[in-house]
């Protein structure tokens, strides 16, 4: 009788099969990540390029004089002027006569020829911590300079002493209505 011997060099077509799944598995893995990393790059750029022109515009409103006459107000065109991307200054133009109205809209606008698309607002009022009203929570330490007032319990909310004043001014730079940049200025110290 006569056996019958099984060949067991070489590769047969299952071992090519799975072979072959395995590695376009592996590719499409690899080509989803590639795929995925170029597009978090790109919206990482992005978002890098709106928080430098958000700087710009802080800067450049750090930059002219504060201003005494809250009555006074830019207009859209001074507004206009002012945001547009080239170095010249409407003359006259303070801090407070770009202010705008606490819940109200801020100074809206594009830029052409800026590579993210979208619309620029720029609030600039007394609200200090952007909450819409004059009021806050109060912290429970008590003060150590600079007054009487008594510690607040953490939770009631009260009127803020520091909001609402025309010599303490939040400016907050939002694009497509996400907060990119803020800070706040005061006026000068008069008499130094």
């Amino acid at each position: 009788m006569k056996l019958l011997r099984r060949r067991s060099s070489g590769t047969s077509l299952v071992d090519v099969v799975i072979s072959m799944g395995v590695l376009v598995v592996t590719a499409g893995g690899l080509a989803v990540s590639v795929l995925s990393t170029q597009k978090s790059s790109g919206q990482m750029a992005q978002r890098d390029m709106v928080r430098t022109q958000a700087l710009r515009y802080v800067e450049r409103l750090l930059g002219v004089p504060y201003g005494v006459d809250a009555a006074v107000t830019a207009t859209a065109a001074e507004a206009a002027d002012f945001f547009d991307d080239d170095a010249s200054m409407p003359a006259g133009i303070s801090l407070m006569a770009l202010r705008t109205p606490m819940n109200g809209a801020g100074w809206r606008f594009g830029v052409s020829g800026f590579e993210a698309k979208g619309v620029w607002e720029v609030e600039i009022n007394g609200d200090l911590d952007g909450n819409g009203t004059l009021n806050g929570i109060r912290g429970t330490l008590t003060p150590t300079t600079g007054g009487t007032t008594a510690a607040g319990d953490g939770a009631s909310t009260v009127t803020m002493l520091s909001e609402g004043r025309t010599t303490l001014t939040r400016i907050e730079v939002f694009f497509n209505g996400v907060s990119v940049a803020k800070t706040l200025r005061s006026a000068p110290v008069q008499g130094t």
